[in-house]
């Protein structure tokens, strides 16, 4: 045996029991190797692929071989459901039964998947994310609860108020919801082919099956009514794919189809009489599962009047991304669009030449004559373009989306959310501005955005140079008492994307 430059002498004997003790050790590992607990989100893991089932993306992970998928994982909110008192009166509590679900016969480039089986769940809130729910967050804890099969998520808190705050983020689509849902963290533990598997979570979606309407229809997301969707070189017309009145079948296996067009656009006022709150009317370019341009309408008033083409309208937009659209100075706002070009759900501002064209978004059913419109063409139509940044299409703002949808989405705001400070710098539609600063004005940024100081709104709601709101000092108030969201800093600039021009700091509605 050597160590280094220093021999040591063994006898036979020791030879022997040397030799045995190695193999054994190797055994061991070997043994432990095949139920060793790995972690999906471990450097060794590689993710080969994703599946669409029920409108959810799955993951596919390599693991020494073992090809992997991911399993559909929900929460089930019922309306039915309500926050309880502890049967010896030290809290108040509610519970929120998992959905757990393999796909069935998957299968990534011709080869079969392996299913995942859960085993157990463990809940925690991540502390970084909790002032969401204010101060009294502490008080609250969740755990994993299985009764006769069925997992569950238990919520237990001391105030009451906390609870019903968890219980409305599980009900209820809103901002504030979407930021205590993300402080959840979900971890599964379970077994595929005798190895044991982790798998963490920090997002499952909510599916309200017992109080959804219309439960033969499309689906998708937990809370988003599919009316129409097309795929970007999938060869079918857009504009007369959603106006065919053709009955498309819904897939069985939840994947999204390359077309497909719901009945209910041609009985749209009725869709909207099912429930009585804030309906919305979402159009949207997606770019695998980002989305990259939307458009929210509120079609919540005048329901009897909405048809397939009215809701479509500029008067009725509730909120726009990557930028704010406005309701004014449009040459085309419709679905019909520019019937020459083929250039379909067009909104743009104005013409002035290819170079000089400046609009929002077109899906187009011809290959367009423009540079910035034909730049995704793969020889299929529709191309689907959304212009990056406000202004000219050309000046490098112009991209293109893998997916167009248009979906119905019910938007009821719990009692708790919803309401706006009256002394807030509305500016933009439906934003409330926290802090903006302009370039060159001898400021320091970050000396006016700490230091708390009164500022006067303009009467006109003009931008001034700077402008801090006194809601910065109580944000995670504010986020839950508007039922808005925190959107992060950005620097716009009015002549080209890449010059800075202003930072703004701004809370955005309710989604």
């Amino acid at each position: 045996l050597s160590l280094g430059k220093v021999f040591f002498p063994l006898d036979s004997e020791t030879c022997v029991n040397m030799k045995f003790l190695i193999l054994l050790l190797l055994a061991t590992t070997c043994a432990c190797s095949a139920f060793m607990s790995v972690n999906f989100q471990d450097s060794g893991v590689v993710e080969t692929g994703r599946l669409n089932y029920k409108g959810v993306k799955l993951r596919s992970f390599s693991i020494d071989g073992l090809e992997v998928l991911e399993p559909y994982i929900a929460l089930q909110a019922s309306e039915k459901a309500k926050v309880r008192k502890t049967p010896v009166g030290n809290g108040y509590y509610f519970s929120v039964p998992l959905i757990v679900e393999n796909k069935p016969n998957a299968t990534l480039r011709d080869k079969p998947l392996g299913k995942m089986t859960i085993m157990s769940v463990s809940v925690k809130l991540r502390q970084s994310l909790v002032g969401g729910c204010r101060k009294n967050c502490s008080d609250l804890t969740v755990t994993n609860l299985r009764k006769r099969n069925q997992q569950s998520v238990l919520f237990r808190c001391r105030r009451r108020s906390v609870c019903q705050r968890i219980f409305n983020a599980l009900h209820f689509s809103t901002t504030s919801s979407d930021f205590i849902r993300s402080a959840m963290e979900f971890t599964f533990f379970g077994v595929s082919n005798g190895r044991s598997l982790r798998l963490t979570k920090s997002w499952v979606p909510v599916v309200k099956t017992s109080s959804r309407p219309y439960s033969d229809e499309l689906w998708f997301e937990g809370d988003k009514l599919l009316l129409f969707t097309i795929k970007a070189g999938c060869g079918a017309s857009a504009y007369e794919s959603y106006n065919d009145e053709h009955r498309y079948s819904i897939p069985t296996d939840g994947t999204l189809p390359e077309v497909y067009r719901s009945q209910l656009l041609d009985d749209l006022p009725s869709a909207l009489a099912t429930r009585s709150g804030n309906w919305e009317m979402v159009a949207e370019m997606r770019v695998g599962d980002d989305r990259v341009a939307q458009v929210v309408f509120d079609v919540s008033k005048n329901r009897d009047s909405i048809d397939k083409t009215s809701w479509f309208n500029r008067r009725n937009v509730k909120s726009s991304y990557p930028f704010w659209v406005g309701r004014s100075n449009f040459n085309f706002f419709s679905i019909a669009g520019n019937g020459k070009y083929k250039r379909r759900f067009f909104i743009n501002n104005k013409y002035g030449g290819c170079a000089a064209d400046e609009g929002f978004w077109t899906v187009s059913d011809v290959k367009d004559p423009c540079p910035w419109g034909n730049g995704g063409w793969n020889g299929r139509v529709p191309t689907l373009v959304y212009n990056k940044y406000p202004g000219k299409y050309q000046n490098r703002g112009a991209a293109y989306a893998d997916r167009f949808f248009i979906y119905l989405r019910y938007s009821s705001v719990p009692a708790a959310s919803g309401s706006l400070p009256e002394k807030s710098f509305k500016f933009e539609g439906n934003k409330i501005l926290l802090f903006t600063i302009k370039s060159g004005i001898v400021k320091g940024a970050y000396s006016t955005f700490s230091t708390k100081q009164t500022y006067p709104i303009p009467a006109d709601k003009s931008l001034p140079n700077v402008y801090r709101s006194d809601l910065l000092d109580n944000l995670a108030d504010t986020v839950i008492e508007s039922g808005k969201k925190l959107s992060w800093p950005k620097c716009e600039s009015k002549t080209s994307p890449c010059r800075r021009y202003s930072s703004t700091c701004q809370l955005e509605g309710v989604r």
